[in-house]
């Protein structure tokens, strides 16, 4: 069902979600039993999708996109779904669900959880009272390079009063200081 050379979900009836799928060819594929906006605060816009099965199993998705561009599916098995009310709802019973999704993501992908295409896993979000797995294809964080940006700010900011405490080069320093930023940037990524 996911492919680990590319990150793309197969499901039957020929249904294929992979990260280079845009929001326009989503829309004319029509995949699952019921394709409804499950959220629109654009230029995010999240998609609900009920029946797509792989395997055996039946699954509801999620699909969110930023503008065109895939930015992550949340799968739920429906057989694990409890449809009831909050009163049949319990911890344990999601916290269970959630080592079911480790287990298949394992067994469709072994161990890794990081691929070039994305990230994957499977979570139990306490504030929902759910579990899910959730297929990453896009740093869809986008606050994730806000402390590379700070670093790269204040070493500049700082570059720049020793240079002018120091009687140097104000440019020189702040392009110094920019470079050893964007060097410590590049060895954290890595």
């Amino acid at each position: 069902m996911i492919d680990r050379a590319t990150g793309a979900l197969r499901f039957n009836d020929g249904v294929v979600i992979d990260p280079t799928l845009t929001r326009a060819q989503f829309l004319q594929m029509r995949p699952g039993e019921t394709c409804d906006v499950s959220v629109r605060n654009e230029p995010w816009c999240s998609w609900r999708v009920t029946r797509l099965t792989s395997g055996g199993r039946v699954f509801i998705a999620v699909v969110q996109f930023r503008g065109e561009e895939l930015q992550s599916v949340e799968l739920v098995e429906s057989d694990l779904v409890g449809f009831g009310d909050w009163k049949d709802w319990s911890e344990a019973r999601e916290l269970e669900d959630q080592r079911r999704y480790a287990i298949f993501l394992s067994s469709e992908l072994g161990s890794r959880r990081s691929f070039p295409w994305g990230t994957t896993s499977a979570i139990y979000d306490a504030r929902s009272g759910g579990s899910f797995i959730k297929i990453s294809y896009r740093d869809s964080d986008v606050t994730s390079a806000s402390p590379q940006l700070l670093v790269v700010g204040l070493l500049t900011f700082f570059g720049s009063i020793v240079a002018a405490l120091t009687d140097h080069d104000i440019l020189g320093g702040t392009l110094l200081c920019l470079a050893i930023a964007l060097v410590g940037i590049y060895v954290v990524r890595r």
